[in-house]
This record gives C-alpha cells, sequence and structure tokens, in this order.
C-alpha cells in the first residue's frame, strides 16, 4: 500500500511529505522511490510503535504500582515529569546502529572505519555517573531528567516533541476515560524478534469506557450522517 502510494504522488505530485520528498535530490540525483519508502517508513513506524511502546509500557507499570496511579491520576500536574520517567525507564527503542567514519580507539576497543557499532543509549538512562540517583527505581517525579532516550546531537529525533505530546495526551486519556483498566499480566505477548524495540505485542486489558470527550468545535456524533443517511 504504501508503495502504491509513492508510485501514485511520483505520477501526481501533491501537498505532502511524500511529494515533498519524492522532489529531493542528493549529490544532483533524484531520490529513488525505494529510498523514499524507506523514509516514509522509518517515520510512520518511528511515530506509532514507539508511542504505543512508551504507553503501553506506562499503563502497565501503573497497574502494577496502584498508589503511584492514583497519584498519577489526583495530581494531573505530574504527568509531564511522569513522561519523562517512562521515557528514561521504557525507552522505546534501546539501541541504533551507526557506521564508523574514522579509525579510533575507544575505551580500548579497536574501531575501524566502515565498521558498524551498536549504540544502547538506554543503558546511560540507568547510569549514576549521568545524574540518576536509583537508577533502577521509578520515580515520576524525578527532575531535572536529562535522558536519551529521543537520542543526542544531530541524530536527535526529529520527533521527539511530538512522541512527547502524544505520549501525554494518549496516558491522560485512558486515565481519564478508563480509570478503572485492568491489564492481564499473565496474558501479555512480548515481541519475539524486535531486539532493539522494548515493548509488548499484545497487552490484554479490561475496563468500563467513561463518556466521550469532544473539543467544543467538533461536531457531535450524533450530528455526522450515517452511512444508510
Amino acid at each position: 500500500q504504501m508503495r502504491t502510494t509513492i508510485a501514485a504522488r511520483a505520477r501526481e505530485p501533491r501537498e505532502d511529505a511524500i511529494s515533498f520528498l519524492l522532489a529531493q535530490s542528493v549529490d544532483g540525483r533524484p531520490l529513488t522511490e525505494d529510498e523514499v519508502f524507506s523514509m516514509v517508513d522509518l517515520l510512520v513506524a518511528g511515530g506509532t510503535v514507539t508511542t504505543s511502546n512508551l504507553v503501553s509500557q506506562a499503563l502497565i507499570w501503573l497497574y502494577q504500582h496502584q498508589d503511584e496511579r492514583r497519584r498519577l491520576m489526583e495530581q494531573p500536574e505530574l504527568v509531564d515529569r511522569a513522561i519523562e520517567e517512562f521515557l528514561r525507564c521504557f525507552a522505546p527503542s534501546q539501541a541504533l546502529a551507526r557506521t564508523v567514519v574514522q579509525d579510533v580507539e575507544f575505551f580500548g576497543c579497536s574501531l575501524k572505519k566502515g565498521d558498524r557499532a551498536l549504540l544502547v543509549w538506554a543503558s546511560a538512562n540507568r547510569d549514576e555517573a549521568g545524574g540518576f540517583e536509583h537508577p533502577d527505581e521509578l520515580d515520576i517525579e524525578r527532575w531535572p531528567n536529562r535522558h536519551t532516550s529521543f537520542g543526542i546531537g544531530v541524530h536527535r529525533c526529529a520527533g521527539s516533541h511530538l512522541g512527547r505530546a502524544m505520549g501525554k495526551r494518549l496516558l491522560t486519556e485512558v486515565l481519564t476515560r478508563m480509570p478503572d483498566y485492568e491489564i492481564d499480566l499473565e496474558g501479555l505477548v512480548p515481541y519475539e524478534s524486535q531486539g532493539a524495540n522494548f515493548g509488548y505485542a499484545r497487552v490484554p486489558a479490561r475496563f468500563a469506557p467513561g463518556p466521550r470527550v469532544l473539543p467544543p468545535d467538533a461536531a457531535s456524533p450524533s450530528d455526522v450522517p450515517s452511512a444508510a443517511g
């Protein structure tokens, strides 16, 4: 489906991200559809899987720590700091590979230009020397919290601010509309083949949905014409 959409945009560009990427060039040559596919695939995966992993991990932990869950529900102003701490402890992406650009000696390990190295930034999130006191304990009020879950420097996640906003909104909506949610801990199914991603393929839960809250300018569900209408 994604390749079909990319091919369609190549024939008839629109005002969207895929058309923008197709119009770009590198070293004087246009990007190929395969290269655009890789970029779009990364954007889609990076913006959906990581956020769902973060929120599911947070909800599981809160279910296992009912006092903290209740405190977060009673003090929603703590959600901003809680999200940062969930990011630190449950970094959705634990690591990514990098290519060595020059020969170097790194802490006694000789690396050659072209070598591939796995950068595990999640380990830095539990480094006491990095300013994390009691790093293996989750503290929803921890501050400052200079975690590395979005990367650092030129490779920092381009969607970090959007990821934070999505995580906060999802977590807030669940705690507001499904405050009695229960998770079947024995039914959790972790990823089988995603070594660099931290999360679950299946998180069974039970809840009684609360009333739907719409923005002031949104149409009421009753105002939306049905398929038969």
